[in-house]
């Protein structure tokens, strides 16, 4: 059976990679875009809770939070607790630009609201849970965190802390934030496309709590490694539709093994209001989904000899890049988050992204997977498609983050811009214009034979991991930067030299600079006025 799972999520994450040339499907389906899903998900029946919109100042610098381990032993109290949702997932800014990912988004029916951690395709289908005990600072129970009114909403009172640790496996524990997944929040556009983006989106949340946390002083534990159908069922997910992805540990104010008074309820008291009418089911995504689900969480132990079993990359002879001092970029993490942007067609060709520049990049998104402390840095690494840039020539190169510098693959194309362009698949960016393309490769093979299906789920956390912490350093440095997966990986990887090899390319920042002059303009959001 296992055997079984695995060969299932290899064959869609190939079929993934090959949707270029053969499509995805399913054949005929078109997103109806006047039914789709609800941007925010509510529950009209619960109480909710609004959070201070004054939350901690996350004053210290990218470069300090970023390469530092996450060791702060403060505890997460609500002013804590607010700030991280806020910072990451809560509604940052409305912005209105001209661009060339559609129309502007002037009408309050289109609005697009800034976060700080990045989305596939900007839709966010993250639900957040927060599931506290007798040490939190509001009564135990089980709360939805709602991003248009930044309240907490309560589903559940009582303390069911116990469920969450024997979930996860552990004993230790009294606060937790579990993420969770509306597929249709991501399918009703994608597809069946749906789960390889949402699993990447997870590291991007995962990535933006852990610097969160270390710029205010503490530290949280994050793991995917838990029996799925328990925490599923404790928050209402019914574990095909929607499940439970990952599981953040935060540190409380005292370690307390106590449970309160109140006894919870056998089942979560509210559920979700579903906007669309119709609701399409795509069985891939349901078979994919339950390939890489777990009765019972593996020892951490386990998991760690797995990891180190696997053989690291060798790389050779590397091309210095600049040094990169450890408090660098020094803007401060909270200006940071509020900043980040996809440039969507704003890159210009000229000036060029310094070597300097590309390579705190490069710094900030490798120090991203070394501290991943839920699997192995050995399984994903970086590569460059440098189409223009000062102190680099042209080329296609890995990034050895040991030596910190750049290994030339040979045989890549020699009009890296127009190969680029060549091999995107949406018209949202003019890629002759991009000075590099920044490309994490996974090794696939290598990830499901030491960790089974799940580590289909492992290896696309790590990508999503590494593009946050790039698309954040390009933010704090003024660079350019977009997310993207539109390219026929086919032909990335035969650049990259890993054709029929183990590894796969699995994601892309675009980077360079912008046009300095765009129309555009970004609204500080009033929490008390979104609807």
């Amino acid at each position: 059976m296992k055997q079984a799972s695995t060969l299932l999520v290899k064959d869609y994450a190939e079929a993934v990679f090959a949707r270029a040339r053969t499509p995805l499907g399913p054949s005929g389906y078109t997103p109806d875009w006047d039914d789709r899903p609800a941007r925010f998900t509510v529950y009209p029946t619960a109480t909710s809770f609004p959070l201070p919109d004054r939350t901690p100042v996350m004053s210290a610098s990218l470069g300090e939070v970023c390469r530092s381990p996450a060791t702060g032993q403060g505890a997460i109290g609500i002013p804590e607790l607010s700030g991280l949702l806020k910072m990451s997932y809560g509604l940052l800014a409305r912005r209105t630009r001209i661009n060339w990912n559609g129309p502007a988004p002037t009408s309050h029916a289109r609005a697009v609201y800034a976060r700080g951690a990045a989305s596939g395709g900007g839709l966010y289908p993250m639900e957040i849970y927060y599931v506290t005990g007798a040490s939190g600072a509001v009564l135990p129970g089980i709360y939805h965190y709602s991003p248009a009114d930044h309240a907490l909403e309560r589903l559940l009172t009582g303390d069911v802390i116990a469920q969450v640790r024997t979930a996860l496996g552990t004993r230790e524990g009294d606060q937790f934030l579990l993420i969770g997944c509306r597929f249709w929040k991501n399918s009703f556009k994608y597809a069946n496309f749906c789960y390889h983006v949402v699993t990447q989106d997870v590291g991007a949340l995962l990535e933006t709590w852990e610097f969160g946390a270390a710029a205010l002083g503490t530290s949280i534990a994050s793991t995917l490694w838990f029996a799925d159908e328990q925490l599923d069922d404790l928050v209402g997910m019914d574990g095909a539709t929607d499940s439970v992805l990952a599981v953040a540990t935060l540190r409380s104010a005292r370690n307390s093994g106590e449970r309160s008074s109140g006894s919870p309820s056998p089942t979560v008291l509210h559920r979700a209001y579903e906007q669309s009418s119709k609701v399409v089911r795509f069985k891939l995504v349901e078979q994919v989904h339950a390939a890489t689900k777990l009765t019972r969480p593996p020892g951490l132990d386990s998991i760690k000899d797995r990891g180190e079993k696997i053989e690291a990359v060798r790389y050779g002879e590397s091309i210095p890049l600049p040094p990169v001092p450890g408090d660098t970029p020094s803007t401060a993490l909270d200006t940071v988050l509020r900043t980040r942007a996809s440039s969507f067609g704003g890159f210009t060709a000229s000036p060029t992204a310094t070597s300097a520049e590309l390579a705190t990049v490069l710094s900030i998104s490798a120090s991203a997977l070394r501290q991943d402390g839920d699997g192995p840095e050995r399984l994903t690494r970086l590569a460059l498609f440098v189409n223009r840039a000062d102190g680099i020539a042209r080329g296609v190169y890995d990034y050895d983050p040991d030596a910190h510098g750049l290994v030339r693959i040979p045989g890549a194309p020699a009009d890296v811009g127009r190969f680029l362009q060549d091999n995107y698949l949406l018209t949202n960016y003019n890629l002759g214009q991009v000075n590099a393309v920044l490309a994490v490769v996974g090794r696939l093979t290598t990830a499901l034979t030491a960790f089974g299906a799940r580590g289909y789920r492992l290896l696309n956390a790590q990508a999503g991991r590494a593009i946050q912490a790039g698309y954040l350093a390009a933010a704090a440095i003024g660079l350019g930067a977009g997310a993207a997966l539109g390219f026929d990986n086919l032909s990335m990887n035969e650049a990259l030299n890993v054709s029929g090899a183990d590894e796969r390319s699995l994601l892309f920042l675009l980077l360079g600079k912008e046009r300095r002059l765009h129309a555009s303009l970004t609204m500080p959001v009033d929490q008390g006025t979104v609807a």
